[in-house]
This record gives structure tokens, C-alpha cells and sequence, in this order.
């Protein structure tokens, strides 16, 4: 949480420096504290619409009813704590080493969440099964998990050959008469 609570400083502290500083490493799943990760998509909103802004607290309220989450901040324990982040001293360097502790603990947490799938898979085992099918198990939730950390901004797969079997029939069916320059 110390963590967390760092970037976001760091964010309201170095406002678009901060930001684009660590924006490729982590989203709001990286945070595991609802109300870090409401402040991050508030700070996130604030500077993707204007790289220019200047963070404050009346800036991310703004954001957070924009947002339809202001509700978060109703409370005096909520504004206790966006106030702490926003006095939190950083220096910017830290902000991306920070971020890159969290995101390690998000992977973490994303890989327990696979292995855990995985063994309630191997816990209904009967023992008939080949021993491919047993270790495909595990071998689909590291494949699963892979996917999930090299996809940070919720996309999609993009098949990037989606043509190609047309191609490749085309090339098959009309062959050239002359390979390379005339």
C-alpha cells in the first residue's frame, strides 16, 4: 500500500511527467486499495484529457464526478487520505521504481489466481486421464497467465495474419513464371 500510495504522489507531484513516466507499466488493476485505484483513474483522466494540468485536489474531484465515482470521496476517512498522497514527498525517479513494485505484485497476484484455477482443475482428477492431459492443465494456466500480463490496457489479441491463408492459397493457385527482377 506504501506502494501504491507513492506513485500516486509521485503522479499529483510530477502531474504528466509522473504519469507518463510508469502509465506503460501499471493500470487501476495494479492497485490493490479501491480508493488508490479510483485516485488513479481520477489522476490518469485529468492528464490523458490535458497534459498540461496542474493536479490538485479540486482537479481530481472534478474528475472522479466525471468519472461517476465520486461517491469514493464522501467520506472523511477518503479525504484524509487523498490529502496524505497529495503532501506525500517523492522524488521522480522513485515514482517508476515504485510502480515496478507494484506491477510485480499484481503479476503475482494474477499467477497465484491461475495456479489456483489450476489446482481445483487437478483436484477433480479421477486418475483415467493421460498424463498429457494432466500437465496440460498446468501448462494452459501459464499460457493463460502469459497472455494476461502482456495485456495491460484490456485489448484484445490482434491477429496480425489475418489474410494470410487467402494469400497463400492465391500464391499456390497462380505461381509466378519468373522469380525476382526482369
Amino acid at each position: 500500500l506504501a506502494a501504491e500510495r507513492a506513485v500516486l504522489a509521485g503522479i499529483s507531484t510530477f502531474n504528466c511527467d509522473g504519469y507518463f513516466d510508469v502509465a506503460d507499466i501499471i493500470s487501476e488493476r495494479t492497485f490493490t486499495d479501491d480508493s488508490n485505484a479510483a485516485i488513479y483513474k481520477c489522476l490518469k483522466l485529468i492528464i490523458e484529457n490535458d497534459n498540461k494540468a496542474k493536479i490538485d485536489i479540486p482537479s481530481i474531484y472534478s474528475a472522479a464526478k466525471q468519472l461517476k465515482i465520486e461517491h469514493i470521496f464522501e467520506s472523511a476517512e477518503e479525504t484524509r487520505h487523498l490529502k496524505s498522497i497529495m503532501n506525500m514527498p517523492i522524488l521522480l525517479p522513485s515514482v517508476r521504481r515504485m510502480a515496478g513494485i507494484i506491477r510485480k505484485l499484481e503479476i503475482a497476484r494474477l499467477l497465484h489466481a491461475q495456479l489456483e484455477e489450476a489446482q481445483d482443475q487437478l483436484l477433480e482428477l479421477k486418475g483415467g486421464e493421460p498424463i498429457t492431459q494432466i500437465l496440460g492443465i498446468a501448462e494452459e494456466r501459464i499460457f493463460n497467465f502469459t497472455s494476461l500480463i502482456n495485456n495491460t490496457n484490456d485489448e484484445e489479441p490482434e491477429l496480425l495474419v489475418s489474410d494470410l491463408v487467402e494469400h497463400l492459397e492465391y500464391l499456390a493457385n497462380n505461381p509466378a513464371t519468373q522469380m525476382g527482377l526482369s
